[in-house]
């Protein structure tokens, strides 16, 4: 690898982390020359590593500015939860129609010992523990996908990992969601466990379909940004 590809991956993966870590806030601008002196690099790579992190819709860039951290919009949400919808649904059907019984016993182990997690997270108010209900919650719809063993699947999931979590964050902060995300979590592992293919893809949907409504009442307290944030 390149000196100057080996840079920008630096430059790429320390603001990723930091994106991802809470470090850097909503609405605030942050310029490239400051990361640049931040990690002892040229503009150059920070800018590329920008402009990656752009096309994967972590941040919007302005001109001659800086960037922001990019805000989830109404649209942008609602087709992130149809694309979810289409490759979990497929997810919870493809577990239940055709893996062997050693993995599917092994992937409701899994999600179980997920939710478990997820209840004691959702026992405490603190903000700490909130966030690691966020982190559980997107573990537990990971498990799914993987296994699919798609690749592609698990690329996209990845690929959109921070728009998800922003909406994941958000709805999980209204009254009883968390409560109401762990029952809607356990109804999917028990209709797979019924061994139905079809009930367990209209679990994962009807979850899904709790989100979009949650995600619709967000906006409309908040139309004029057309973010839910």
């Amino acid at each position: 690898m390149k000196q100057a590809e080996i840079l920008q991956a630096k430059a790429y993966e320390h603001i990723r982390n930091m994106i991802i870590s809470g470090s850097f806030q909503f609405d605030t601008v942050y310029s490239e020359s400051g990361l640049a002196r931040e990690l002892g690099i040229s503009r150059t790579p920070v800018r590329d590593a920008i402009h990656k992190l752009s096309s994967e819709g972590y941040i919007d860039i302005l001109p001659s500015r800086g960037f922001v951290l990019h805000s989830l919009n109404l649209s942008e949400a609602l087709q992130l939860l149809n694309v979810r919808s289409a490759i979990e649904g497929f997810c919870c059907y493809n577990a239940v129609s055709s893996l062997d019984k050693k993995e599917f016993d092994e992937l409701i182990k899994v999600l179980e010992d997920s939710i478990k997690r997820q209840k004691e997270f959702q026992k405490s108010s603190s903000d700490k523990d909130i966030v690691a209900f966020v982190n559980e919650d997107m573990a537990f719809h990971y498990f799914l996908i993987k296994s699919s063993k798609n690749s592609f699947f698990k690329d996209t999931f990845a690929h959109y990992n921070f728009l998800n979590q922003q909406a994941t964050d958000r709805t999980l902060h209204t009254e009883n969601r968390m409560l109401e995300t762990i029952r809607e979590h356990e109804k999917i592992v028990e209709s797979m466990k019924n061994g139905s293919p079809m009930d367990a893809y209209n679990a994962l949907i009807e979850h899904m379909s709790s989100t979009e409504k949650l995600i619709l009442t967000l906006f409309n307290n908040n139309p004029v940004r057309n973010s839910f944030l």
